[in-house]
């Protein structure tokens, strides 16, 4: 079967766009200004990000988008429910059992 990558293209950006317009009020020049700022990466994983992976991250209380993340970095966050206090001790507990294990290896 052959496929119209255009057409396939063309719908792919439709649907991404009336998904950010729907969820979020972000229109697609609005998602590449925000990737430009970002220099095409996620913030937190420095990983590159593109028009089509990149997660809007938002806050759940206003709807306020704050910037765009990988899948990971997004679905992270969100596991520790947007806190900051939450994600500041996930980092006191992987320093701690850092430093444990640096005291066990030679």
């Amino acid at each position: 079967m052959v496929y119209n990558l255009d057409w396939k293209a063309q719908t792919a950006k439709q649907t991404r766009e009336k998904n950010l317009i729907r969820r979020y009020n972000l229109d697609w020049e609005g998602m590449l200004l925000i990737l430009e700022e970002q220099e095409y990466k996620c913030p937190i994983m420095l990983t590159p990000l593109s028009e089509y992976d990149a997660h809007c991250d938002h806050s759940h209380k206003d709807g306020y988008v704050r910037g765009l993340l990988s899948s990971s970095a997004n679905v992270g966050l969100g596991h520790l429910g947007d806190s900051v206090e939450n994600l500041e001790r996930a980092i006191t507990y992987l320093n701690k059992y850092k430093e444990w294990v640096d005291a066990k290896l030679p």
